[in-house]
């Protein structure tokens, strides 16, 4: 594991109820290059949360009357993406075993050897990368094809992904507009990959499930539940359907993206989140600003650069190499590999595909089940 604190930098929070506990991690911590914050209970630590999401909790046993095995099975359900480490000065097996089923990642013993903790919290950093890097694709910067327009294709890609621009997709339904972000995504060294499907929510539950919101728990305690654009904080956020975004939304969207910050609803105050966004329509975008039917502001964010994927029927060439690369990952589920004949491969080779590579895989799927169901 290197130990170049700049390059293991994460966001930590420490939750303490003693203050020179809170005080010495949190010095040492920020020596090391860590972004710090600390809370003495759970009610300010949720309060934190709505402005700063961490990459790892340090997560104390014995906080007064709370009981930290307690908050570390009711926040590892609510944030799944947080890594928790214990620490405590009445370390027993019973507690450490507990937390480690909970999922925790490691339990200290108070004092706390910084050596040891530095050590730790270097692997449980890594820990949330391999998670991040495992949730995508193994073939996630693949593009399958290589006609001239595929070729084109991927070395405009190639040019974009490095930039932290935003990128807007545009191609007809089912051309490869998400595996075309997932290149981006893949080639551009961000850690998750989070799709946001636009057209699934009403205003009121995509505005949560965008940019998170905050709401008192049984106990009258403020609870901060992270949005897509907190989630995908270090990583990048595809907006898939754009075009489908609800009128309202879209403004309150553009201003975060303008800003850079994400007030999450019901919350009090703004979080500077490092999100890039890629999004992606059937549409002309423009088109539907000239008839007040998308926001011209949310239209300059998202749209820095923009791709056009061509239509499968205009990228015939692709065709042959598509039906291998399908046939190949349906092999995966049933263990017998698809052929075609002469006679099917000029009826495939004839057809329009006016559901592009989508249709495409529908019907190798089809067949696939047929031949071997």
């Amino acid at each position: 594991m290197k130990s170049n604190a700049l390059h293991d930098a994460g966001r930590i929070m420490v939750v303490d109820d003693d203050p020179n506990i809170r005080n010495l991690l949190s010095q040492r911590l920020s020596l090391m290059g860590h972004e710090v914050r600390v809370a003495q209970g759970s009610q300010e630590a949720l309060a934190i949360f709505e402005q700063f999401f961490p990459d790892v909790v340090l997560l104390d046993v014995h906080l007064g009357t709370e009981n930290g095995i307690e908050l570390l099975s009711q926040w590892i359900k609510l944030f799944p993406a947080i890594r928790f480490i214990m620490i405590s000065g009445e370390a027993t097996i019973t507690s450490a075993v507990k937390a480690l089923a909970l999922g925790a990642d490691d339990f200290i013993e108070k004092p706390v050897n910084i050596d040891i903790l530095q050590n730790r919290l270097e692997r449980s950093l890594e820990n949330k990368r391999l998670t991040l890097l495992r949730e995508v694709d193994p073939n996630a910067g693949k593009w399958v094809g290589s006609s001239d327009a595929s070729v084109k294709l991927m070395r405009e890609s190639d040019k974009l992904a490095q930039a932290e621009m935003s990128i807007h997709i545009v191609g007809p339904v089912g051309s490869g507009k998400k595996a075309m972000a997932r290149r981006l995504h893949h080639l551009s060294g961000r850690m998750n990959f989070v799709s946001y499907n636009c057209g699934l929510w009403d205003e009121a539950n995509g505005e949560k499930l965008l940019f998170g919101y905050v709401k008192e728990n049984e106990q009258g305690a403020a609870q901060f539940h992270p949005g897509a654009l907190q989630i995908a904080h270090g990583g990048t956020l595809f907006l898939e359907g754009v075009e489908a975004m609800p009128l309202g939304l879209q403004k309150r969207l553009a201003v975060a993206l303008r800003e850079g910050m994400v007030p999450p609803v019901g919350g009090t105050e703004a979080a500077r989140v490092d999100t890039r966004i890629l999004s992606a329509s059937t549409d002309n975008l423009q088109d539907q600003v000239s008839q007040n039917e998308f926001n011209s502001e949310l239209l300059v964010e998202l749209a820095a650069a923009t791709i056009h994927i061509p239509p499968l029927n205009e990228r015939k060439e692709d065709l042959t190499e598509l039906i291998e690369y399908f046939t190949k990952k349906l092999m995966k589920s049933s263990s017998r590999r698809l052929t075609f004949d002469k006679d099917s491969m000029k009826a495939l080779n004839h057809y329009p595909w006016p559901g592009n590579a989508r249709e495409l895989l529908q019907v190798l799927e089809r067949v696939n089940l047929i031949a071997h169901g």
